[in-house]
């Protein structure tokens, strides 16, 4: 059986990822509409920056919670490309 944490946790993760297309699909249609595929590939551009980033900070000063915290995070954002 699965403690409250655990699926408060699950959820967390859910929330996350449902937000985070929901966004995501509004600043792709944007850029389309925008810049037409000059301004989806300035959007790719700006995500892989981002993303980047947030690499960096997993490879700083974190505990280890934080760095799973934020690895898990990388590993969201990666696979709902």
């Amino acid at each position: 059986m699965l403690s409250n944490y655990t699926i408060l946790k699950l959820l967390h993760v859910t929330c996350y990822s449902a937000c985070f297309q929901v966004y995501w699909t509004r600043e792709v249609t944007d850029a389309i509409v925008q810049g037409g595929s000059k301004g989806l590939a300035a959007y790719a551009s700006k995500c892989t920056l981002e993303l980047n980033k947030i690499v960096g900070l997993v490879r700083g000063q974190l505990t280890a919670l934080e760095r799973a915290t934020c690895g898990a995070l990388v590993v969201i954002d990666v696979h709902a490309r």
